[in-house]
């Protein structure tokens, strides 16, 4: 006759995972789209404007090269 097989443990089920290694991608994915959010909003500011304002009244340089063609 064939030997049964031998117990070596008992299997358990394994305990619930925690609330935060539950959610932990919702935590990141929300904390990512407010800091994604917060640098597009801020970055704005910092860039130089793109056509800076200039004098009202300039006259333009007199060339003598252009004035005798």
């Amino acid at each position: 006759m064939a030997k049964a097989p031998r117990v070596i443990g008992v299997l358990a089920e394994p305990a619930p995972p925690t609330w935060w290694r539950a959610h932990r991608h919702q935590v990141f994915l929300v904390l990512g789209l407010i800091g994604g959010f917060y640098l597009c909003s801020h970055t704005s500011d910092a860039a130089p404007p793109a056509d800076p304002p200039r004098p009202a009244h300039t006259e333009r340089p007199h060339s003598t090269a252009t004035a005798q063609r």
